[in-house]
């Protein structure tokens, strides 16, 4: 059955781009509508966020359509048609009506039956639990009101989330388009389209009763991401985008792609509720993302820059840094947060300059190897400026940051001997967190703690030793963890071994980093944790 949509004249708001730009858009457009043809492209982490969610494109073409050249129209105007498929179902709830085709490059290769599930679930959570408004009505368009989900090859994107036609009150009327095949994808089969249904249908009612604004497409993506989680949160998908954010976390928050930082609502919800997801949609009509942020937050007598602040603190503790039941729920899960820089520290003082962009955490570290026993503080650097965060994100805040063993005007201790501060014009835009040997200033953090006797054999020789015994402190546990670092503080194992009681307690450890491969030459640091005691120190390793 054919199925007809009023195409152009469009109502196109105006979005500047550079005609390169306006050539790579158009060319990535004519793939995705040609996408039964192509063979599904090779998904890597460096171009997985391009191919998550293909809404900034379609939408993008639209709101530019007469920057383009008449040709390249008369194309756009060609692929603008709802997609043609010769079945269709309505799901459980009466809400969406599902097109598909039963043979042919479109045909789905899971179960629609099971989608249409999925879809009345994110109905159900994000309209009838989170309270936002449904789409509006199509007029039709799909055959009745009914919200149309198309499954369509689309060459490697999971989906993407079509604007219409204008509605009275200057949103669109929409419908969305899902992978057939989710072969090469993160995540495949059935689970990669309950969550890209989920996605979608949250860009539908974010279109449908809120100001779109293309400088806003990151905090689009974010929210959208982040509800694959609240409605699916067995699946994880958003966990393979957060490298983008934990690799380069100076960058300015409205310069990601939003996939890799839905965990932003996550934290907030975990603060504030469920409910403030919608309350700062609510205050995005009038103000830009960042902004609307800030105002919802001041509603929970709260502050951007301290929850900011606070949000960049738990993305520390992630991977092998996670705390059983602190900070976010999936840790375990996630990259390590790469600082900008790694510095020798050694008394009296060190300092760093910098130049921080909008909404960003800046993060440094500081290896103090002047001790027997080195100590690592990170410094976090919040930039908290929400208004360049959106308006401007290139617009930089220079800052100087120190770290010293005494006092200094305008330094405050942050553990025994170690005193931190920050010098800037607008110091008000900033916050600095810091964290010492991976426990947060101010909760009683362990500073060098004590070396319970020396690793044995040093150095340790992979032609002549098969394990290296490496001290653990007192306690009752019959295990230990260990984690072995390069002098810049990257982990290269982390293991639970068990301990070895003799007139000394240890564990052995076979020298092999996390992927059973011998390690260079040098010198390492080594950290065990038993029951609530650390032990630390460095071991020197021989490969010939």
């Amino acid at each position: 059955m054919k199925k007809f949509v009023l195409l152009l004249p469009f109502l196109f708001l105006a979005v500047s781009l550079h005609a390169q730009n306006l050539d790579s858009l158009y060319n990535e457009f004519t793939l995705i509508k040609s996408g039964g043809n192509l063979a599904h492209p090779v998904i890597t982490s460096s171009n997985a966020g391009k191919y998550k969610c293909a809404f900034g494109i379609t939408a993008g073409i639209r709101f530019n359509y007469n920057k383009f050249s008449p040709q390249q129209q008369s194309v756009i105007a060609s692929l603008l048609f709802r997609p043609v498929t010769d079945t269709s179902i309505v799901s459980p709830s009466g809400f969406f009506r599902i097109h598909y085709d039963l043979k042919g490059t479109n045909k789905p290769t899971y179960n629609v039956a099971e989608l249409a599930a999925a879809a009345d679930s994110a109905f159900s959570f994000e309209v009838g639990y989170l309270g936002f408004p449904p789409p509006p009505p199509d007029n039709g368009a799909g055959g009745d009101d009914k919200y149309d989900i198309y499954i369509q090859s689309i060459a490697g994107y999971y989906g993407y989330t079509e604007l219409e036609n204008t509605t009275a009150d200057n949103h669109y009327t929409s419908y969305m388009v899902l992978n057939s095949d989710f072969t090469g994808n993160y995540t495949t089969g059935i689970n990669a389209a309950k969550v890209t249904v989920a996605h979608e249908f949250h860009h539908g009612i974010q279109v449908g009763n809120y100001t779109y604004r293309s400088s806003d497409q990151y905090y689009y993506e974010l929210t959208s991401t982040s509800m694959e989680d609240f409605v699916f949160g067995y699946v994880n998908d958003y966990v393979f985008y957060l490298p983008s954010y934990f690799d380069s976390p100076g960058t300015a928050f409205s310069r990601h792609s939003g996939y890799d930082l839905a965990i932003f609502n996550f934290y907030l919800t975990d603060k504030f509720g469920l409910p403030i997801l919608k309350n700062i949609w609510d205050n995005i009509n009038n103000n830009a993302p960042l902004k609307a942020i800030s105002l919802t937050l001041e509603g929970y007598s709260a502050s951007f820059r301290s929850e900011l602040a606070n949000f960049y603190k738990w993305t520390f503790f992630t991977g092998y840094r996670t705390v059983p039941g602190k900070y976010f729920a999936d840790a375990r899960l996630y990259p390590i947060l790469k600082p900008a820089i790694t510095i020798n520290y050694a008394p009296p003082e060190k300092s760093v300059m910098m130049e921080t962009e909008p909404v960003s955490n800046n993060v440094f570290l500081f290896v103090n190897s002047s001790k027997s026993s080195p100590d690592s503080i990170f410094a976090l650097l919040t930039n908290a400026d929400y208004l360049n965060g959106d308006a401007n994100p290139y617009a930089t805040t220079h800052c100087d940051y120190y770290i010293s063993s005494s006092p200094a005007a305008g330094s405050r201790l942050i553990a025994p001997g170690y005193y931190a501060r920050f010098q800037s014009i607008f110091p008000d835009l900033l916050m600095d967190t810091d964290i010492i040997n991976n426990t947060p200033e101010g909760e009683n953090p362990s500073v060098s703690p004590s070396v319970i006797g020396d690793p044995f054999p040093q150095p340790f020789n992979y032609s002549r030793h098969n394990s290296v015994a490496i001290p653990v402190p007192d306690g009752v546990s019959e295990q230990s963890l260990l984690y072995i670092y390069t002098l810049n503080m990257k982990p290269v194992y982390t293991g639970t071994l068990t301990v070895i009681k003799t007139d000394k307690m240890f564990v052995r450890w076979n020298g092999l980093d996390n992927s059973n491969s011998r390690l260079p030459n040098g010198v390492y640091f080594y950290v065990t944790k038993r029951d609530d005691k650390i032990a630390k120190g460095k071991l020197v390793i021989q490969n010939e």
